[in-house]
């Protein structure tokens, strides 16, 4: 059985040794939407969309694309090629992570109140000073 090569941005390294599947979001060709659409992804005014512009050294990609962080999807290990055709910097990553914590209203405040105290811990500890 064939498959269509699809991009799609890994929000993973490598998969968990659960299961052999990896998180990813999908992409959309930014010519397949209205124009006013297109735009409006453009200025990063549409926040479940993050604009890739033509860069094919940076992201591997020939047409103009957009991340949905409406369309989480997990590839089987087995789907991904060898290795990475593109790359997003650490800035792009963070931006998507951020957007993706607001848009799917994922409360970080259990984890974030965890790692503060374990901070302080360690701060405090007299193993720490």
């Amino acid at each position: 059985m064939e498959g269509k090569l699809r991009p799609v941005l890994l929000l993973q390294d490598r998969p968990r040794n659960v299961l052999r599947e990896i998180v990813g979001l999908r992409m959309v060709r930014l010519e397949t939407l209205p124009e006013s659409q297109q735009a409006t992804i453009r200025r990063h005014e549409e926040p479940s969309l993050f604009h890739l512009a033509v860069h094919e050294s940076k992201y591997g990609l020939s047409k103009e694309m957009a991340i949905d962080l409406n369309a989480l999807v997990r590839v089987h290990a087995t789907a991904v090629l060898p290795r990475a055709v593109g790359h997003l910097d650490d800035n792009e990553m963070r931006v998507i992570g951020q957007r993706l914590v607001e848009h799917l209203d994922i409360d970080l405040e259990p984890l974030l109140a965890r790692l503060v105290e374990e901070h302080l811990d360690q701060l405090t500890s007299p193993e720490g000073s």
